[in-house]
């Protein structure tokens, strides 16, 4: 089975006004953009401004002359097929998030936040440096923007932030700002957790956290912990809007391998649940680090449980990986699927007891939450090509996703058989 991508033509802020907040708004039809009907036209009608005389002038878009000629090439044929002056390339979509009934959130490369509203129309936010990471979509909608920028041969002068902006109409408004690479993760109540590695040696630390902190945005407190190892790959777990804040922790804490799913209280109180993975005695170390995980919170008609999918390292190239469900908070194992491929992503559809799984094989799950069986099991393709899931979101109608090649879509859960 195949979709069809719903597409977006997006326009950059010209460089001289790309601050924080700044939006560009262009309607688009998603079905025109499609069909490949999309004309300059188009651009020009929604831009509410008629062409300008030379052969530029608009942010992003070039409009040749009439008559001009197209280059010639592959980027040509397909600018010229189009109707596009200009024809740029997108990074993978890093995260998606529906925003209430009537906006998506939308994180890439390009931008702080693209927000789409429900009419088509595109609010696209920039800033001077960064680009978007993760979208949050409740209690408060939030964004975190991280930014990188190397100084060839001059590593120790690298600048490295990670910012937390809380969405409000189409600004961003800071939460807090860490000078290092971090990770963030929502509760329910609002309550962030800030995972990250502590602060290079030998250079100033400007926010002078801690290793981990608890934030809440609401009173502006912070509770600062260690909470011991922590590696971008294997302890971000993207568990987002539970009642608790989860996370890994190795035995003992600084140690990665055998790592327990834990969970901390508001006052930094740490409770160590279950081991994630269980030494089976199968094969070495397979359970003496989970690796490349992802995890999701539900409660349904069973209860309280995780659902996580990650591979077990083997030291080998090949992907051992698992699926698995786990009752909180006895850890009760019921049930658990074998895996050729690392996750992407996973969510719940909300009141369905349905859980989706994305791999990055290209692999799309739904399985029932309380018995693990499959409902369904394909390889995603759009317009009839093989394409990988990156990212996604469910509500109870729609399915979410950000691809690989920069697209992004959504298209009813009816579609996959739900």
């Amino acid at each position: 089975m195949t979709f069809p991508c719903q597409a977006l033509a997006t326009l950059s802020a010209p460089s001289s006004t790309r601050s924080a907040g700044f939006c560009y708004r262009i309607t688009i039809p998603l079905e025109s953009a499609l069909a490949g009907n999309l004309k300059l036209d188009d651009i020009r009608a929604r831009m509410g401004a008629e062409p300008p005389s030379s052969g530029t002038g608009w942010p992003g878009v070039e409009f040749p002359e009439p008559g001009a000629s197209f280059t010639v090439g592959a980027q040509g044929a397909v600018r010229h097929a189009f109707g596009f002056g200009d024809l740029r390339r997108r990074g993978p979509i890093w995260d998606i998030a529906a925003l209430g009934p009537e906006r998506v959130g939308v994180v890439h490369d390009d931008c702080h936040l693209e927000i789409v509203r429900r009419d088509g129309t595109v609010a696209l936010i920039t800033g001077p440096e960064g680009y978007g990471v993760q979208v949050f979509a409740a209690p408060v909608p939030m964004v975190h923007v991280g930014s990188f920028r190397w100084k060839q041969n001059v590593p120790e002068d690298t600048v490295t932030r990670a910012t937390l902006c809380r969405i409000e109409d189409e600004t961003l408004h800071p939460i807090v700002s860490c000078d290092r690479a971090c990770t963030f993760s929502v509760s329910q109540d609002g309550l962030v957790l800030v995972r990250g590695p502590p602060p290079d040696k030998g250079r100033k630390s400007v926010s002078r956290m801690a290793t981990d902190v608890i934030l809440n945005p609401a009173t502006g407190t912070a509770t600062r912990c260690n909470l011991g190892h922590f590696d971008v790959f294997n302890n971000f777990l993207r568990i987002d809007g539970a009642p608790h804040l989860f996370f890994v922790q190795g035995t003992p804490p600084d140690n990665p391998a055998r790592q327990y799913l834990c969970s901390i209280a508001p006052n930094g109180t740490v409770r160590r649940h279950w081991p994630v993975l269980v030494d089976d005695g199968k094969e070495p170390n397979c359970a003496s680090h989970a690796m490349e995980c992802s995890f999701a919170w539900l409660r349904d008609k069973a209860g309280e449980a995780l659902v996580a999918a990650g591979r077990h390292w083997t030291g080998r190239a090949d992907c051992k990986g698992f699926f698995y469900r786990r009752d909180l908070p006895s850890g009760r194992e019921a049930w658990r699927h074998v895996t050729g491929a690392v996750p992407a992503a996973i969510k719940c559809v909300p009141g369905r007891d349905i859980v989706l799984a994305a791999f990055l094989d290209g692999g799309l799950w739904a399985v029932r939450s309380d018995t693990g069986r499959i409902l369904h099991q394909e390889m995603f393709a759009t317009d009839g090509q093989a394409n990988v899931i990156f990212s996604f979101d469910v509500d109870p109608l729609y399915f979410y996703f950000g691809l690989l090649d920069g697209r992004y879509g959504r298209m009813p859960l009816a579609s996959l058989g739900l």
